[in-house]
């Protein structure tokens, strides 16, 4: 938790998620994650929220996860396409940069 008083920039979630998904492999790791949170205290913490997401994302942290985390914090959905999950273990190298997140930093 931040200390009273603390206000936060800008807060950018890549890939986020708030279900677990049909992917019973990650039901474990997800439902760590998604304990409860003061959705109202974030709000008023954070002034401007990016949810940068692809539309093929294979784990389920796509555009409907954006959305549904925009719903509950407001902020913008960027979504990429055809950018799969952010991450450089399937041989997408350029996500060693990540250029994209550049424009909202």
């Amino acid at each position: 938790a931040l200390p009273r008083g603390i206000q936060v920039q800008k807060s950018i979630l890549v890939a986020g998620f708030m279900e677990e998904g049909e992917n019973k492999k990650l039901h474990a790791y997800k439902k760590g994650l998604l304990k409860g949170f003061d959705w109202k205290k974030i709000q008023k913490t954070c002034r401007r929220v990016y949810f940068i997401a692809s539309d093929n994302d294979p784990y389920l942290c796509g555009a409907d996860q954006a959305q549904i985390l925009q719903d509950r914090l407001g902020g913008e959905v960027v979504l990429m396409s055809g950018e799969g999950h952010f991450n450089v273990e399937k041989g997408n190298t350029k996500y060693k940069q990540f250029p994209e997140l550049l424009k909202y930093i």
